[in-house]
This record gives structure tokens, sequence and C-alpha cells, in this order.
């Protein structure tokens, strides 16, 4: 509608903020920028769960190497000592073999240590759960199965359709796997409800959308149930339109200025849409309180075999 000459005679100007874009300043004028958004994308968060690998966190990668090294000693110093062969005699009156206790008792003394450390640290982890936020940006989209939905008609539809190649391409052509749907505006907060929230579908759009979509259910839900990719992909400067020449437009552009500078425009945004930060930094990890289940009773029996070898040990020695 606003690239038509006929529109700009009608009215004086636009109620609401348009997306200034170059074919639009060619028919219509715009006042001073209003807000200045970029395009984002909206995922569902993941549920909490442990890291497989969580069993090696304890210990860094030098730490397993050292112990792999003196494990490898401490073997080879045994095989060492008793490949020499000395006399019975001299053994039993001279007690050669008091070096088996030394190795020994040094072995056990390192592996307590490092045994009460790695435990300690592992069930501090244990109560920790990762919240997976895998899409961060246009390649990750490309990488993984879910579905684009895009404003149709609207200026980042324009975008990744013109763009030649790179990243931008890559999602423009999901269209052709069945992976990019065009959807309309007053639909959008029907199809994050929805298709978002399952987790199989993805938004793309500019942030303010997005923000307050988010704050109105952090509001109803009291938790945050989506999240914004770090990607942000095209910046977007919104302003309201006029005809050519009006001369409304100069006289607007000064008091919209006025009150940006006055901070008004945040303070309002603030006030009518609480909430509004609320889920823009969510947490990617949770601490979990729960007593030992069955899932972490390897725990607990990793303590009683340790336990057992260690005085099999003792009574062998």
């Amino acid at each position: 509608m606003t690239s038509s000459p006929e529109w700009a005679k009608e009215v004086d100007f636009g109620q609401t903020s348009l997306h200034v874009t170059a074919p639009r300043t060619e028919v219509i004028d715009f006042t001073a920028p209003v807000i200045i958004v970029c395009t984002r994308i909206i995922i569902r968060i993941g549920s909490p769960e442990v890291d497989p690998w969580g069993f090696l966190l304890p210990f860094r990668p030098l730490v397993w190497g050292g112990i792999l090294v003196g494990l490898v000693g401490v073997l080879g110093s045994i095989v060492l000592m008793t490949s020499l062969s000395l006399p019975e005699d001299m053994v039993k009156s001279t007690g050669w073999w008091w070096w088996e206790r030394v190795v020994l008792g040094v072995w056990m003394l390192a592996m307590l240590v490092l045994f009460l450390s790695y435990t300690g640290n592992l069930m501090s982890l244990l109560a920790i759960r990762y919240i997976p936020m895998p899409i961060q940006s246009l390649e990750d989209i490309v990488a993984s199965p879910v579905t684009v939905f895009l404003l149709e008609g609207g200026v980042i539809l324009e975008a990744l359709v013109t763009a030649e190649d790179g990243p931008m391409r890559d999602v423009a052509d999901l269209q052709y796997k069945g992976r990019l749907e065009l959807v309309l505006a007053r639909n959008f907060t029907m199809k994050l409800d929805s298709h978002v929230r399952r987790g199989d579908h993805i938004l793309i759009t500019n942030d303010l959308m997005l923000r307050r979509f988010m704050a109105q259910d952090f509001s109803l839900k009291g938790k945050c149930y989506f999240y914004l990719a770090k990607a942000k992909l095209q910046p977007l400067m919104m302003a309201i339109a006029g005809p050519k020449g009006s001369p409304l437009i100069p006289s607007l552009s000064r008091r919209i200025t006025r009150i940006i500078e006055a901070g008004l425009l945040d303070y309002w945004t603030k006030l009518l849409t609480p909430n509004i930060t609320s889920c823009l930094n969510p947490p990617t990890k949770v601490a979990v309180r729960s007593s030992i289940g069955i899932n972490n009773i390897w725990v607990t029996c990793g303590h009683a075999l340790r336990t057992n070898l260690l005085c099999r040990k003792l009574l062998l020695s």
C-alpha cells in the first residue's frame, strides 16, 4: 500500500510507524526515526538436561592425562621390579620387596585424594542442569530441522529473497524444502503460541514485536518459554510516514526527537509492557535439588565399590 502514490494523497500521515525503505522514500516522506529495531529469531527454550559427558567435568584434560601417565608409570615400575631375578636367600635376608608396599601406599594415598576431589566435584555438577539453546544464527537454522515463519510481504522476506549468497540465501532456499512458511502479521501471536511453542518452528521478525510477546507470555505463565538468538540480522528504522512535501513531517520530527532524547519512549514502553526485559537473558544453567533416585544411584554404588576395593587391598598388603 505504501508504494502507491494515490495512498499518499488520501491521508495526512500514518498513525503507526513503518519500516523505512528506499522504495517507500520515493513516494512518501518519513519523520525522524521513532525507534531502531533489529531482526531477531525467536525459539522455544529446551528442557533442562544433564550433560552426558558430565563425568569428565570434575577434572581438566591435563589432570586426566596425569592420572593416566601415573597409572602407566606404576604398572611399569611393578613389572620392571618383579622381573629382576634375585636369589631367594637374599630376598629373605634383606627384605628386598619392601618397595612393593611403598609403591602401593603412595598410589593408594594419591588415588584417595583424587577420588575425594572427583566425587565432591561430580556431586556438585550433578545438581546443575544445562538448558539447550542450539539455534543462535542463520547457519544454525539451516543445519537444524526447524521450519521458519516469515511475515508475508515484509522487508525481511525481501532481504532474504534478494540475497545472492551467504546464510540469508541459504535460509531463503528453505522454501524449496518446505521449511519456510509465510504468515500474516495478525497471525503472528497464534503461530508463536502454537507452532513455535512446540519447538519445531521458529519465527523471524523485528525484536520489538518479539519482546512484547515474550513479556506478555511471561506475565501470563510466570516463566520464560522462549529466547532470542544472539544474531541480529538486519537493523530497521521505523518512522511515521506522510505525503511528499507535507508540512506536518518536519513538525512531527522535532517532537519525536524531543520525546526520544527525554527518554520518554523507553519509559512508556516499560510502563505499557510489564516484564519486557524479564526473558531477554534467560539462564543457561539451573540448580536442581532432589533426593537420590534410580538415575543417579550409580554414584552411591561407586562409593561402595571404592570402599570394597580399598579394604581388599589393605588385607592383601
